[in-house]
């Protein structure tokens, strides 16, 4: 037998972990195989062997164990058992011509690592062409299908004899393709696409029997829009997903938005954050309206009435019309910037900025201000030295700041009748402008309004006049040339009243003041916030502080005048009568003293060389009493009386009660010579001559007698008697 070669071996799961040195040869025994080794590689390289099947028409190659390459005289098999090991085919350049990225499952030509099933990449051309040659209606077709057994799916579609590329589906579970829908058609040139058409008309054509309806997805996140028509109407919608809450949004060439349209419908140019319907935004003139017979004019229609208001231009003026029963200009701006209302023409002379007509009451001016706030509606006068518009000179004492014009048509034309204005009060400052408020009037027949009132920088009200008052009197001034007076008009029921106050709040606010009640007619003068003297027309009263009366000053047309004085209480104490039969009286409980302040009695009477020796007189003025005295209980009473005595007629004199002295002096009623006088005394039924004294040439019998405290008298004269007594009459307690 010949000599054997034998070599070491070892299973395959032993070559796995064995490196071998480098060029040494091993058998894997599982493999039935030789392995070289290079000293380095664990398992070493195996080497191909023919297979040991039975058939052996069929040759397999594998690595690493596995079967790589299976070929038969039916098939060649690449990684059969599905075993994951990529292979590729390399062309003259191009390494990776073909690959097969087992692993993932895909194929790729000319690239390495295909990122789909099937991945074509390079510069080359992906080419289908027809066996029978150009214009053939199958000039190439690739399907989509959803299995293996039908046309069920998509298509791409070359129609040669139309010259027109077809992107469609196909709907049916068959293999009919006349069953085909094109629903993209793009003719060659590249200039036209149809959607839903075979046939377009322009370069982009959709159609559909519903109404066109083109899906604007986002795939980030699945956002989407629609733009559709239905009919005559074409939409565009910015509804993101039916919410209704997407932008329309139009762009120019660059970044910038030209127009937007929220969700809300408004509309923005030059804006994305439109807070209007529409909104315009921009620089300079941000929009043009231009009529094409004249004046140009923007309509504004009410929805609910139907209404309809203009805004326009016409002849450089900008106009706002309503219709108001007749379009008309409601308000203009003409083309010197006045503000006109009303008209559409300044009226009269006079360059005003605003300017209000009208035919009603409705040529007025209405400032409101709403809010919860301390805060009314303004209107500003401002008046500077500087020449230029936003310019800052000071002004100058007696400067006009402000002027309102109260004008009336003469027929003619306007004339004032009236100003109200406001001038620089003295020299002005920083932060101090002193300033005074002046009205005028004009009078009849006179042209000018001249100043009658002003309110001055220090808060004086001038009236009549423009130099103010005492130093100490100059808050309220008012003068005129005559008369000059002021009135205080109250309802009948109520009062007019001046107050002088001290404080802002309790009785200080009306210290002192004149008081008229219209429902007495009472004047009252008040102090220490409490009236002290009440005028009428019948009386004149002085009050204490708790409002008792203290002295009254009253009057009568047919009762003449009392002066009446009151204690502490109120109760009366002294009255001077001028009335006539009306009493007076002293009743405060102390002396009187006539000619002296300090009367140690109850009526003290000095004076000081009186006239004549005269300190006291008691009589009439000319008019006598001419019945009996009468006395008073527990009194002196001093007495005069002319007492007419008929002859032989018994005659009461006085009626004394207690006793009286009397001075009686006789003398004849008629031609006879009788004087005699007398001084006597009586009580209660005696009486006594004191002194007699005759000096008539008649001496009649005189006879005088007292009863029951009267002193009566009796005479034999032919013809009545005067008597006249006067004198001391003391009484007592009065009784039978």
């Amino acid at each position: 037998m010949p000599d054997q070669l034998q070599l070491r071996g070892g299973t395959t799961s032993e070559h796995n972990s064995f490196t071998g040195a480098l060029r040494e040869v091993t058998v894997d025994t599982t493999k039935k195989t030789l392995v070289v080794h290079d000293g380095s590689q664990a398992g070493g390289t195996p080497l191909m062997k023919e297979s040991g099947t039975v058939d052996p028409t069929t040759i397999t190659i594998g690595t690493g164990g596995t079967q790589r390459l299976a070929m038969s005289n039916s098939e060649v098999v690449i990684n059969d058992t599905g075993a994951d090991v990529d292979f590729r085919i390399e062309g003259d350049s191009d390494t990776n011509l073909f690959k097969v990225d087992a692993g993932n499952d895909r194929i790729g030509v000319g690239i390495a690592s295909p990122a789909n099933t099937f991945h074509l990449h390079g510069d080359g051309t992906l080419r289908i062409s027809p066996s029978a040659g150009a214009n053939q209606v199958e000039s190439g077709r690739i399907r989509f299908t959803e299995n293996t057994s039908d046309f069920q799916g998509g298509y791409i579609h070359y129609d040669g004899s139309a010259n027109k590329l077809h992107i469609g589906t196909h709907a049916g579970n068959d293999t009919i393709t006349a069953n085909d829908k094109n629903c993209l058609t793009i003719l060659r040139g590249g200039t036209s696409i149809g959607l839903g058409t075979d046939d377009p008309q322009t370069q982009i054509h959709a159609k559909s029997a519903s109404g066109v309806v083109i899906r604007l997805e986002d795939a980030t996140d699945n956002n989407y829009h629609h733009i559709y028509n239905v009919s005559d109407d074409l939409y565009i919608s910015a509804d993101r997903n039916n919410t209704g809450s997407g932008n329309l949004i139009f762009r120019n060439g660059g970044t910038d938005v030209c127009m937007f349209i929220n969700s809300d419908g408004k509309v923005g140019i030059g804006t994305t954050l439109p807070d209007q319907e529409l909104h315009v935004k921009g620089v300079g003139t941000v929009a043009t309206f231009e009529g094409s017979g004249g004046g140009g004019f923007i309509a504004l229609k009410d929805q609910d009435d139907g209404t309809v208001a203009f805004i326009g231009t016409d002849g450089g003026k900008l106009k706002f019309q309503t219709s108001g029963g007749s379009y008309s200009d409601k308000l203009v701006i003409d083309t010197s910037g006045r503000l006109i209302v009303g008209t559409d023409s300044i009226l009269h002379s006079g360059d005003h900025k605003f300017n209000v007509a009208a035919t009603s009451s409705s040529a007025s001016i209405s400032l409101n201000r709403y809010g919860n706030t301390a805060y009314a509606a303004y209107i500003h006068f401002k008046k500077s030295r500087s020449g230029t518009i936003g310019g800052s000179t000071i002004v100058q004492a007696n400067d006009l700041l402000g002027r309102i014009y109260f004008q009336g048509d003469d027929g003619s034309s306007p004339v004032s009748a009236a100003y109200i204005e406001a001038f620089v009060d003295g020299t002005p400052g920083n932060q101090d402008m002193p300033g005074r408020l002046v009205f005028s009037t004009a009078e009849d027949d006179t042209p000018t309004p001249v100043e009658r009132m002003q309110i001055d920088s220090l808060g004086r009200l001038l009236l009549g006049t423009t130099t103010e008052g005492f130093a100490t009197a100059d808050d309220f001034t008012i003068a005129r040339s005559g008369d000059c007076g002021m009135t205080i008009r109250a309802g009948s029921s109520s009062q007019s009243i001046i107050a002088f106050s001290d404080d802002t709040s309790g009785v200080a606010e009306y210290a002192g003041y004149l008081s008229y009640y219209h429902s007495t007619d009472e004047l009252h003068i008040g102090a220490v916030s409490k009236p002290i003297i009440k005028l009428h027309n019948e009386y004149f009263n002085i009050l204490a502080d708790e409002g008792t009366t203290r002295l009254n000053f009253g009057f009568t047309d047919t009762q003449g005048g009392e002066l009446s004085i009151y204690d502490d209480t109120g109760a009366q104490k002294i009255r001077i009568a001028g009335s006539t039969n009306t009493n007076s009286f002293f009743n405060n409980g102390g002396n009187v003293g006539i000619g002296t302040s300090n009367p140690s009695y109850a009526l003290t009477v000095r004076r000081s060389t009186p006239s004549g020796g005269r300190m006291m007189m008691f009589g009439s003025n000319g008019t006598h009493y001419t019945g009996t005295v009468s006395s008073d209980s527990n009194g002196l009473i001093v007495f005069r009386a002319r007492i007419s005595v008929a002859a032989n007629t018994t005659t009461d004199l006085v009626s004394g009660f207690g006793g009286d002295i009397v001075l009686i002096t006789i003398g004849n009623n008629g031609g006879d010579d009788v004087q005699q006088t007398r001084v006597r005394t009586h009580g209660w039924n005696s009486t006594s001559e004191l002194f007699l004294n005759t000096y008539g040439a008649n001496n009649p019998t005189i006879t005088f007698s007292a009863t029951s405290g009267v002193l009566r008298v009796n005479h034999n004269h032919t013809g009545p008697i005067f008597f006249n007594v006067a004198g001391l009459l003391v009484s007592g307690q009065q009784s039978a």
